[in-house]
């Protein structure tokens, strides 16, 4: 299964990213689980399987410091799952690709 994420950076146009997004949605729909068919609601992984305590922990402390930004969108990565790790696979963004992660 291969995920595709958003690489982003401090002008977000959602209007401009949701017609990509749901044309991405369509094109892999036989390969999606459950979660890859949710609505889309852009957002940054902090932590990814941890014990729900540290999690809370560390919410908190974010939290209290968390400022709301606009972002810009500059591509799109795509990575493949490996059962465990995940390997990128291709960086799409701006009229340029390049097999390099950012």
């Amino acid at each position: 299964m291969s995920a595709i994420w958003a690489t982003a950076c401090p002008s977000f146009s959602k209007a401009k990213f949701w017609p990509v997004s749901e044309d991405l949605r369509a094109a892999f729909r036989p390969w999606l689980g459950p979660q890859d068919l949710q609505p889309w609601r852009p957002h940054v992984t902090v932590q990814n399987r941890v014990h729900w305590q540290k999690a809370d922990t560390l919410y908190d402390m974010l939290s209290s410091e968390f400022v709301r930004r606009t972002l810009l969108v500059e591509g799109f990565d795509l990575w493949s799952y490996m059962q465990g790790p995940w390997r990128h696979e291709h960086f799409f963004g701006n009229g340029q690709t390049t097999d390099q992660p950012r």
